[in-house]
């Protein structure tokens, strides 16, 4: 298998956390207020997920660096004051990979499918996704990471650059 045209990078951070906020008020205006509580901690998002809409609530899967892990048990309080009811569940030992696509990704089919059979190869139960029409970004359990690489240098001809990238 080689490198598909269509993906230029892919780069490794396994020095970042998971952070899921449960049971969100879902209104206007809540997503300011939630953003704005990270920016006033200094708290860097790498990524952002969000699940859909169910019964006026939602969840909310933001990625940060591991050096920030140690300030979400200080805006918590902050955090249910503005809407989150359900709680924080705070994952340390992931890690988040992005998939850069050169500017024939957004028309090129079957990304997702080439990305996913590299996990499945590897072994690997993805723990969260986000895409765009030229990023893929995955968060996988980092004991999984050295399977990872192995599959994209052995099937991919990829190389992923890593560290706090």
């Amino acid at each position: 298998m080689t490198r598909p045209t269509s993906i230029d990078e892919v780069h490794l951070n396994e020095h970042v956390g998971l952070v899921v906020l449960r049971d969100i008020r879902d209104r206007a205006g809540m997503g300011y207020e939630l953003f704005q509580v990270f920016r006033d901690a200094g708290i860097t998002l790498l990524l952002i997920s969000q699940s859909p809409g169910r019964k006026g609530h939602a969840d909310l899967a933001v990625v940060v660096l591991e050096s920030h892990l140690r300030k979400m048990a200080d805006i918590q309080e902050s955090l249910e004051e503005n809407g989150v009811r359900g709680g924080m569940q705070i994952h340390s030992d992931v890690a988040l990979i992005n998939f850069y696509g050169n500017k024939e990704a957004a028309g090129t089919p079957g990304i997702a499918a080439q990305i996913f059979e590299w996990f499945a190869l590897a072994g690997i139960n993805v723990v969260l996704t986000a895409a765009t029409p030229q990023v893929f970004s995955a968060v996988i359990r980092r004991h999984a990471v050295d399977d990872l690489l192995s599959v994209l240098e052995d099937y991919a001809d990829l190389t992923p650059m890593v560290g706090e990238v």
